[in-house]
């Protein structure tokens, strides 16, 4: 587990070596250094995950806290593995920065048009929040 604990945020700052070399040509992506980068950063979501819930078996009892905090917490690790998946996609189909942007809005509502998108971006949250 302490190898994890360690692992997730390595894969993090080599994510973000690899992001800088692939912006080094004034664009980031489609190639190599985008898939490789785009693939680190996946892996270390994973791995968050995994730590997310042995940090739920750690919990005492009762284990409600620790329940919604995983959820949470899990929640947020799929929101990103999406979009993660996504740049993966896109980077794989397109040609070039330009062609990424086209057929990136293809992939805008996936998996669906859910509206949860729309509601919980923080323009609407803030026009019912008044410390916005």
């Amino acid at each position: 587990m302490t190898k994890m604990l360690l692992a997730a945020p390595a894969l993090f700052i080599a994510y973000g070596i690899v992001r800088l070399i692939d912006g080094t040509d004034g664009a980031h992506g489609p190639g190599l250094a985008w898939t490789v980068g785009h693939l680190l950063f996946l892996l270390a979501f994973f791995l968050y995950a995994a730590v997310l819930l042995h940090l739920r078996r750690l919990a005492g009892s009762p284990r409600r806290l620790a329940n919604v905090a995983t959820a949470a917490g899990l929640i947020g690790v799929l929101a990103f593995v999406r979009v993660i998946v996504i740049d993966l996609i896109v980077g794989f189909r397109a040609a070039d920065r330009p062609e990424m942007s086209r057929i990136g809005a293809e992939y805008d509502r996936w998996p669906g048009d859910l509206g949860l998108y729309d509601a919980l971006t923080p323009s609407a949250l803030c026009s019912s929040w008044p410390v916005c």
